[in-house]
């Protein structure tokens, strides 16, 4: 039985409503992602209509997490986030200990949460108590300690903004549907990069971000790959300056490859469109928020108790999660 529970002492003890949360987000806002869909629901077509269907080409180089939770905060319906962030901001310019702000938020939460929390957040509380912390411990540790602190403060403000409002779903919905158009169309934006990222992970074997990076530097085969998956890349400058040198040097090879890159559906043919689901929607999107620290059974349970739809069996579920391994950040 200590087993059975023993990731509620590696991550927050609340994960599965963290992650009811996010699923009911994607469901209400009907980006049909967590189905095997490349595109968002009729509703979320005509918010984009609104703004001329904008590309997400802002999200692969100006992508802000802390803007994209005040965003989240907004659309759930509570505005002290963005209250809450620019405190986070203030104490950091008065160069205070932003720790103590976290422990003194995290009295709010459940007793489960508040004592991981405490004791996640105690070696930071302080300069003398951090030097204590990391005293005798050598970089590969310390780097250790660094992606942990991170992933619980991911973990902490989505819980801090979203826990609270699990019950109010009409609530967010209606947040959702009549307010804020521009807001929701930026999650829009958002929730369709993470989709698609992960079709690239799927398909191509490598991030979006991984492509763009390479396509921007000159790899016409991974500009290729890049818009097989996303159409609206033609939005970007240098994708536009690449198709005009094309032209003027009467590169036709170039055209015949971009076009088949554009008609192409890169789920169609390759087999793997049962694996995006939500199973491997969630892994992906909270891996940096502290699964990366659980074991195949830890994760298994968490899951289970998630109400996720996987194997029974740990054994075929760490065969089926062997498969996503490359795909997560190392």
């Amino acid at each position: 039985m200590k087993e059975k529970i023993l990731w509620k002492q590696k991550i927050d003890p609340a994960f599965p409503k963290l992650i009811e949360t996010y699923l009911e987000f994607i469901s209400i806002s009907q980006i049909s992602g967590n189905k095997g869909y490349i595109c968002p629901a009729e509703r979320q077509l005509e918010n984009l209509k609104i703004e001329n269907y904008p590309s997400i080409a802002s999200v692969y180089e100006h992508d802000d997490l802390e803007e994209g939770f005040v965003e989240l905060g907004l659309l759930l319906g509570e505005e002290s986030i963005e209250n809450d962030m620019k405190s986070i901001k203030r104490e950091l310019k008065k160069k205070k200990n932003i720790f103590a702000w976290y422990l003194e938020m995290s009295e709010h939460m459940e007793n489960e949460s508040k004592k991981y929390y405490s004791e996640a957040f105690e070696p930071f509380s302080s300069t003398e108590r951090f030097q204590e912390y990391i005293s005798g411990k050598d970089k590969a540790a310390c780097q250790i300690i660094g992606r942990k602190m991170k992933s619980d403060i991911y973990t902490f403000i989505f819980h801090h903004m979203t826990v609270p409002f699990i019950d109010d779903k009409e609530e967010i919905k209606r947040n959702i549907q009549f307010k804020n158009i521009r807001l929701s169309t930026k999650m829009t934006k958002r929730t369709l990069f993470s989709v698609w990222d992960s079709i690239s992970l799927l398909v191509n074997g490598a991030s979006l971000k991984e492509l763009f990076k390479k396509a921007k530097s000159g790899d016409d085969d991974a500009l290729y790959d890049l818009i097989k998956v996303d159409k609206t890349l033609f939005a970007h400058e240098w994708v536009r300056e690449r198709i005009n040198k094309a032209a003027y040097i009467g590169d036709g090879n170039f055209f015949e490859l971009l076009g088949k890159a554009v008609a192409d559906d890169p789920l169609k043919h390759s087999g793997r469109k049962e694996d995006l689901d939500k199973l491997f929607l969630v892994i992906k999107f909270f891996w940096d928020f502290g699964l990366y620290r659980l074991s195949d059974y830890e994760l298994h349970d968490l899951l289970l108790e998630s109400k996720i739809d996987i194997y029974e069996n740990v054994e075929s579920f760490s065969k089926h999660l062997s498969r996503h391994r490359n795909f997560l950040p190392k």
